[in-house]
């Protein structure tokens, strides 16, 4: 009898620990969550995604937890059944945060509300049912809102970006950062991954981090980078069938699902990565992630400064002797320069003729992004790129684009071409 009871308790235990550690709400959890969010915040409980894997989730021991990006919220599932931990007033804003538990603790680390990009270490209290800041020393970063993920005893950070809300220079900060989660000390790393400078491009609105179960994944413009914490390892993929326009994604264990949703573009409605054979396959390719580089690295990267030297000095010296040569032989022939032959620099933006061309004189905000051609983006990105757009365009060509105020609804604005 013994020995059929005790398989089908273990089978049980092991049910159960699975349903505990999945990384999906089901349907009564989801909305009991989302009506704590309504509570609060109304109709901004619609928009949260709860299917964002480890981002969402963590766990201790058999116990599951869960906490909405953005929010303070922190509960705990048990079974079919979740129960609100915190006691939390006020939540603000905690987007892009690292969840990560440690020592039976749960943190969050950095992320941006309230539009402040911030670099506190928040734990939850357990007995109190509230977050506090917990205290580190140490190297410790301005502000972290980029590549963060727990090793070991150790959290990295590192390519952050500030956003500067449309009112300042947004500011990056490439140096690596390690948290000691021992001593809870700030240590700080020359960034020597050269081969990463593509992420730190000053785009904010296209680099978005996810969580599976293993791994941390960048996807900015048609690259793929995945991250092992497990061994401080990396791999860089291009592109990789990766569909950029309009798309919400999901994640379960280390699968990361990615959803069309346009409706005037056809392909196919989902596409599926299974991320740890996407990994396994692409290893011989991985590169360690480093921090003080060994005496081969550190021979390479003088070795590389000086050849980058050498190449720069040839290249001064041949411009030098090209420009010398261009002068003594209009010394020679007394070349005249015919004005007509030079280039107009208001064809050097390919936009600037797009502009010029149309029929119309004025557009709204919509229309504008149509003809720039940012139309696909999302509504906050649109607007840093439009303003940014139109800077640029009036320094090539003065007054192309002017704004003001729509007379019939003030909130609105009206941008009219300046043709010479």
């Amino acid at each position: 009898m013994k020995k059929i009871f005790y398989p089908i308790i273990f089978f049980f235990l092991f049910a159960l620990g699975l349903k505990l550690s999945a990384q999906k709400l089901n349907a009564y959890q989801e909305k009991y969550v989302r009506n704590v969010i309504a509570h609060q915040f109304y109709e901004c409980a619609n928009g949260v995604n709860f299917e964002s894997g480890m981002a969402n989730f963590c766990i201790i021991n058999h116990d599951t937890f869960f906490n909405p990006i953005g929010y303070k919220y922190l509960f705990q599932l048990k079974v079919d059944s979740i129960e609100r931990l915190d006691h939390s007033m006020f939540h603000g804003g905690n987007f892009k945060r690292f969840l990560f538990t440690d020592s039976q603790n749960i943190y969050l680390l950095g992320g941006y509300g309230m539009f402040v990009t911030h670099n506190n270490l928040e734990v939850f209290d357990f007995k109190s049912h509230e977050w506090y800041i917990k205290s580190t020393t140490g190297a410790k970063p301005p502000f972290v809102s980029g590549f963060t993920f727990k090793s070991g005893n150790y959290v990295y950070t590192f390519n952050n970006i500030k956003c500067g809300n449309n009112t300042e220079p947004d500011e990056f900060n490439q140096d690596i950062y390690r948290l000691d989660l021992k001593n809870f000390t700030w240590e700080k790393f020359e960034n020597l991954n050269t081969n990463l400078d593509f992420v730190f491009n000053k785009v904010i609105n296209r680099v978005e981090f996810f969580y599976t179960k293993d791994y941390l994944i960048n996807i900015v413009f048609d690259k793929f980078i995945i991250i092992n914490p497990k061994n401080l390892n990396y791999i860089i993929l291009d592109k990789h069938g990766f569909k950029f326009k309009d798309y919400s994604t999901s994640i379960q264990n280390n699968h990361l699902y990615i959803k069309n949703k346009s409706s005037s573009e056809i392909f196919e409605n989902e596409q599926v990565f299974d991320i740890d054979s996407l990994y396994k396959s692409n290893q011989s390719i991985a590169v360690p992630l480093i921090l003080k580089p060994n005496w081969l690295q550190i021979f390479n990267l003088k070795y590389a400064k000086r050849v980058y030297i050498i190449l720069l000095l040839l290249l001064f010296v041949y411009v030098l002797n090209y420009v010398f040569k261009k002068l003594e032989k209009r010394a020679k022939g007394k070349i005249k320069i015919d004005e007509t032959q030079i280039p107009n620099i208001e064809k050097q933006h390919p936009l600037i003729q797009v502009i010029l061309s149309s029929t119309k004189k004025e557009f709204t905000s919509d229309e504008l992004d149509t003809l720039l051609g940012i139309d696909y983006m999302e509504q906050e990105s649109r607007k840093m790129k439009r303003h940014r757009l139109i800077i640029q365009l009036n320094e090539i060509y003065p007054n192309l684009l002017s704004r003001e105020k729509d007379q019939s609804d003030k909130r609105k604005t009206i941008f009219t071409i300046n043709k010479k």
